[in-house]
C-alpha cells in the first residue's frame, strides 16, 4: 500500500501525515476535547445535574404525598371529632377535663389522635430525609457523571475529534460541535455507572 502511495506523493510526506493522524487521534484529540468540555460543558452539566437532583427529590415527596394526606385527614378527622364532642358535652369537659369518649374508652380516644398525629408527623420526616438524602447523593456525584458524560461524548466520536484535531480546527463535524448535546444523551448511563460504582 505504501508502494502505490509513494507513486502519488513521496514516502516521507506519506509517513508525515500518517504520522500526523495517529498524534490527532490518540494524544491531542482527548486532551482538545477534555479541555473543551472543561471550559464549555462541565459547569452547565453540573447545574443540569442540581436541578435534576432538586427535581428527583420534589418527585419523591409528591410520590409519597398520598400517605401523608392519608394520616393528615384522620388526624384531622379526629380533631373535629374530638372539637364536637367538646362542644357537645362542654360541661362534661370543663368539670372532668375530657370528653366523654376519652372517659368512655380510658384515654383511648386521645391517645389514637395523638398516635396519628405522631404517624403523619414521621412520615413527613422520613419523606424529607429521604428527598434530602436522594439530592445529596445525585450532588455529590455531579463531577463524576459530568467527566463521565464527556469521556463517553468524546470515545462515541473520537474520530471526528481527531479530524478536528489534524486540521487544526479547520473542519469542525457536527458532533465536536454539538459536545454538549453529546453528553446530555450519555447523562442515564453515566448515572447509572455511577450509582453502580458508589
Amino acid at each position: 500500500m505504501l508502494k502505490a502511495l509513494s507513486e502519488v506523493a513521496p514516502t516521507s510526506v506519506i509517513i508525515a501525515i500518517i504520522l500526523w493522524a495517529g498524534i490527532a487521534y490518540f494524544i491531542t484529540a482527548p486532551e482538545i476535547s477534555t479541555r473543551v468540555a472543561q471550559a464549555d460543558f462541565i459547569v452547565s452539566c453540573e447545574k443540569s445535574v442540581a436541578s435534576s437532583a432538586q427535581a428527583a427529590a420534589q418527585q419523591i415527596i409528591r410520590d409519597s404525598g398520598g400517605n401523608n394526606a392519608r394520616n393528615d385527614q384522620a388526624a384531622q378527622g379526629m380533631g373535629q371529632m374530638n372539637d364536637l364532642l367538646n362542644n357537645s358535652y362542654g360541661d362534661f369537659t370543663r368539670q372532668y377535663g375530657t370528653n366523654p369518649f376519652d372517659a368512655l374508652t380510658g384515654g383511648a380516644f386521645s391517645r389514637a389522635q395523638d398516635q396519628l398525629e405522631s404517624n403523619a408527623r414521621a412520615q413527613r420526616e422520613r419523606v424529607a430525609a429521604t428527598a434530602k438524602q436522594a439530592r445529596d447523593t445525585i450532588l455529590a456525584t455531579a463531577p463524576t457523571q459530568c467527566s463521565c458524560q464527556a469521556k463517553l461524548a468524546f470515545l462515541e466520536n473520537r474520530t471526528d475529534w481527531a479530524l478536528f484535531t489534524g486540521t487544526l480546527g479547520l473542519i469542525k463535524p457536527e458532533t465536536v460541535a454539538d459536545l454538549g448535546g453529546s453528553m446530555a444523551m450519555q447523562r442515564s448511563t453515566c448515572l447509572q455507572r455511577v450509582i453502580q460504582n458508589g
